[in-house]
């Protein structure tokens, strides 16, 4: 999402600013353009499925008319067309600083969202990590660290029968885990943990997914699979990584705090905002 501030030689607004809605596209994906003079001067995207819920995408205003009405304009327009339809609920998840006050969601509070939160941190790690002094902590007797694309076919098929791992933590997301990179721990021959990691670009590494079955974090901590996928990035010219920690994820949190946090260049957040278009009685007791 784009938002700014105006500057103090901003055009005046227009007194005939008019919104119009664009065709729908194929996959759900609308566009509100706010014209003034016959000129684009703002867009909004949003997502429109089928389903009562809808998604704000992003909101962008010429640098001359921001901070001028153009996108708490356009917000509203999208908030009126979405009633007309029927959704019930808006969302949007932008990324920010970690700044409170950003453009975003002052314009997202005064149109009465709410739950403004942050949900996911990013994290973005130098190269240097590879230098830390935990990247040799020994392995635990009886583990092996194997890369992931040496997962055998029985082994994928019993981690998929398996209930003890959470859905965003699994072991099969939806994005190919980069093969190179990505890493599984054995103890006693069963794979009881792995750390996913995607290529984002050339040069950067996303690190997606670290979880160890319960009941072997005593022995197998993620610090040594954070680890050993790192130790793979000067093989494959890998410069830098990037951590995308949920909020809830306190355990990796803590390994953020802990032993990462010396190494982070840049941090952002995954903001959540969402608001009800349409008003839900309170229940009668």
């Amino acid at each position: 999402m784009v938002a700014g501030k105006g500057t103090s030689d901003a055009p005046s607004l227009p007194s005939k600013l008019s919104f119009e809605l664009r065709p729908q596209t194929s996959d759900g994906e609308a566009i509100v353009a706010a014209r003034a003079n016959g000129v684009t001067i703002g867009l909004a995207l949003v997502d429109i499925p089928l389903c009562e819920r809808a998604k704000l995408r992003s909101i962008v205003v010429d640098r001359g008319f921001r901070g001028r009405g153009v996108a708490q304009g356009l917000l509203a327009f999208v908030e009126e067309h979405l009633r007309g339809r029927g959704t019930r609920r808006i969302e949007a998840v932008y990324e920010t600083g970690l700044a409170p006050d950003t453009v975003l969601s002052h314009i997202l509070k005064k149109a009465g969202w709410t739950g403004a939160s942050a949900a996911t941190q990013i994290l973005h790690i130098s190269g240097r990590i590879v230098q830390a002094p935990w990247m040799r902590t020994p392995l635990p007797a009886g583990c092996e660290v194997f890369a992931w694309s040496q997962l055998t076919a029985p082994e994928a098929a019993d981690l998929a029968a398996q209930p003890w791992y959470p859905e965003p933590l699994g072991p099969f997301p939806d994005e190919a885990p980069d093969p190179l990179c990505s890493v599984g721990i054995r103890h006693d021959g069963q794979v009881v943990g792995w750390m996913l990691t995607h290529r984002v670009r050339p040069g950067l590494m996303r690190y997606s997914r670290l979880f160890v079955r319960p009941g072997h974090r005593a022995r197998v901590c993620g610090v040594v699979l954070i680890a050993a996928a790192i130790r793979r990035q000067p093989r494959v010219e890998i410069e830098g990584g990037m951590f995308c920690v949920s909020a809830a994820n306190l355990p990796m949190l803590r390994i953020v705090a802990r032993r990462i946090a010396p190494y982070i260049e840049r941090k952002t957040e995954l903001i959540c905002a969402s608001k009800d278009l349409v008003h839900r009685p309170e229940a009668v007791t």
